[in-house]
């Protein structure tokens, strides 16, 4: 088995996340039925759009004002696929991603259709995100499942550990930022709090009332701002998820990985 493929039947992961930051588009607005009609066509008819408040300051006049963005929600008919656009980003989200072949139809079909109806678009940072939703139910100790080092304090004394968060920033190889984060959760949501309102259909329950691991990792790339090229974003995407896999099988013990074949 190749260390950087993910050929588990029950795989941990829970989410994944592509994220395209670009350039500031102002008429933005002009594109978005074309983009809309263009995306049905491929089976995202799902549409609907949103609003974000942000706080900004003033410093001229000393005063905190609210500014209300437009970003919009497009999805496919069985809700595991989800494009969230804003005026300077954009967010794939995958429900169901079980390997990135399948996956990748989903990619190309979404970039592709934005390349042609907004050519002109510049992107700067690639992100892609993996999340790994861990059941400790079984286990007497989180040890048996993810590296120590990622765990926090161990229980000592009369001391029960209830909650632990770590993270850990890395460089890769070809100068690229990786962070992992760790959680350790008596009960709650799967996801963290940014992902928990994402409108998907689970592959199970948002909520578990037993103890888990959340494996959160983002790798982060640097574009150099040429105007959109789903191909080449593409080779990228595929490239992040290779050193997300490399990360995944150092931070998860044997044990675990042959508890998913």
């Amino acid at each position: 088995m190749s260390e950087t493929s993910r050929p588990l039947p029950n795989s941990p992961l829970f989410c994944v996340v592509a994220r395209i930051e670009f350039l500031p588009f102002e008429t933005f607005n002009d594109y978005k039925d074309r983009l809309k009609n263009q995306l049905h066509l491929l089976d995202y008819p799902i549409y609907r759009k949103g609003k974000n408040t942000e706080f900004k300051v003033d410093t001229s006049k000393k005063i905190v004002k609210t500014v209300d963005t437009d970003f919009w929600v497009i999805a496919n008919s069985e809700h595991t696929v989800l494009l969230t656009l804003g005026p300077n980003y954009m967010n794939i989200s995958l429900a169901d991603y079980s390997r990135f072949s399948k996956a990748k139809q989903h990619y190309e079909n979404i970039l592709s259709a934005i390349e042609k109806v907004i050519p002109e678009l510049e992107p700067t940072n690639l992100h892609l995100r993996f999340i790994d939703h861990i059941p400790l139910k079984g286990y007497y100790n989180a040890a048996d499942l993810i590296t120590p080092s990622l765990l926090g304090l161990h229980d000592f004394d009369q001391f029960k550990r209830n909650v632990s968060v770590s993270e850990t920033g890395m460089i890769t190889a070809e100068g690229n930022h990786l962070i992992v984060r760790c959680s350790c959760v008596a009960s709650g949501n799967k996801l963290p709090p940014d992902l928990v309102s994402l409108p998907l259909k689970w592959k199970s329950a948002l909520v578990s009332e037993t103890p888990f691991i959340i494996l959160d990792s983002i790798h982060s790339k640097e574009l150099d701002g040429s105007h959109i090229n789903a191909s080449e974003l593409l080779k990228s995407l595929e490239g992040l998820k290779e050193n997300l896999n490399t990360l995944f099988f150092n931070v998860t013990t044997p044990k675990a990985q042959e508890s998913w074949k």
